[in-house]
């Protein structure tokens, strides 16, 4: 049924999604905006390197990237991937360029969210002594704020949303098959309460919120009506209706057959 209810607040709400992204940075985000667009060139069949769309990124941005040897070097070996040149306007820069880097293996972490502003690249896929849980450094975002996320696909954020009227135990486990790297990603219900805990891509994060906002009216919807039909039942027979196993007579008082 849970699943049922996801699948169908989904579809409902693909055509509802906005495709441009704020032109101007919240408080509640790391980053500020970008103060013009970029162009990623496509020459003579040569690809744009991917070290010279983070200069022009960090040039626009005004954020400092923080790098270790091993991510440098696989950023120095890697170009953006794109079939032709393209011109990134202001209002998405942000959404373009960190597509581009998810698509590379590499997230970005905001490191120091005041002037100078710092991000720390680093790559998705490590191995050996590179390996580290990227899970912990996702930042914390409250609900309310992440509309304002929704620009940065390339960031890892944790965040928890309320569901009073779903079984969030059951719904955690249903939905553990979309969140496959341990790495980056986690759903658990916070202890005995109805609140899920969500950590991964801010991207996908903000639209399964969404989900799960849709799925939590209907629940809701569902609910208010089940109370309707039964305070109906109590006002037709001037009293509450029978629950089965609880109005029934002790047994020594049961009529004998």
């Amino acid at each position: 049924m849970l699943l049922s209810i996801l699948l169908a607040s989904a579809c409902s709400a693909l055509p509802n999604q906005k495709t441009a992204s704020p032109s101007i940075t919240s408080a509640a985000d790391p980053f500020p905006a970008a103060t013009a667009g970029i162009q990623v060139t496509i020459a003579d069949g040569a690809d744009m390197k991917l070290q010279k769309l983070l200069d022009d990124f960090s040039k626009v941005t005004g954020v400092a990237l923080l790098m270790d040897a091993d991510t440098r070097s696989d950023v120095s070996k890697s170009s953006t991937g794109l079939n032709r040149s393209i011109d990134v306007p202001a209002s998405e820069v942000y959404s373009v360029v960190e597509t581009i880097l998810l698509q590379h293996g590499f997230a970005l972490i905001p490191v120091h969210d005041r002037d100078p502003r710092i991000a720390s690249l680093v790559s998705i896929n490590q191995s050996g002594n590179r390996q580290v849980n990227l899970r912990s450094s996702a930042c914390f975002v409250s609900a309310r704020d992440l509309e304002s996320y929704s620009r940065h696909p390339a960031i890892l954020i944790t965040t928890s949303i309320d569901l009073p009227h779903t079984d969030v135990r059951t719904l955690s486990n249903a939905m553990r098959t979309m969140f496959t790297d341990a790495n980056t990603q986690q759903i658990i219900p916070a202890g005995n309460t109805n609140t899920l805990i969500l950590t991964g891509f801010a991207g996908t994060i903000v639209n399964t919120v969404r989900i799960l906002q849709l799925a939590e009216e209907s629940s809701a919807k569902a609910a208010a009506e089940e109370e309707k039909r039964r305070a109906d039942i109590e006002s037709r027979h001037g009293g509450p209706p029978p629950v089965p196993g609880r109005n029934e007579p002790p047994n020594d008082e049961k009529p004998k057959q």
